[in-house]
């Protein structure tokens, strides 16, 4: 079962490795490594509650295998969201229902998901679209549909 807890200062390290890893990093819109000093400042300020970037751990039966995001727009209602997961833990189906759950904890945030996928991105492309995501516009931008249920 994937659950979605807030993250916290002790998971800090694990992400900087998930966020470094080759295959991230060749599927986000940044491709550069990011240094320990760089990602502990940019962790810090996640964690706190009125930030408009949350970070959250995917979590499967209690054990961590991914980081996500939901950035709250100012200009808007929409809410960008995006994850990450362990280079161990890919390939396994745990993708789509963390973005099931991202979506509905954006939704009760009284926001709208969207999501930024690079089109050679094909999984992850395909990964939004299985969990409710439509395109909008181009294969970079997908938005969740508007059924309440995710699917």
């Amino acid at each position: 079962m994937i659950t979605l807890r807030k993250a916290k200062s002790t998971d800090a390290e694990m992400v900087f490795h998930w966020r470094n890893d080759f295959e991230t990093r060749a599927s986000s819109r940044s491709s550069r490594a990011v240094e320990w000093d760089e990602h502990s400042s940019w962790f810090a300020e996640r964690l706190v509650d009125d930030h408009a970037e949350s970070l959250w751990i995917i979590q499967q039966d209690g054990v961590p295998v991914g980081s996500a995001r939901i950035n709250r727009y100012e200009d808007d209602d929409r809410a960008e969201i995006s994850i990450v997961l362990a280079p161990e833990h890919r390939n396994h189906g745990l993708g789509r229902e963390a973005i099931r759950q991202l979506v509905d904890t954006a939704r009760t945030m009284g926001r709208i998901p969207v999501a930024f996928v690079r089109p050679e991105n094909r999984r992850s492309v395909n990964t939004f679209l299985a969990a409710g995501f439509e395109f909008v516009d181009t294969l970079v931008e997908l938005q969740a549909d508007g059924n309440d249920d995710g699917q």
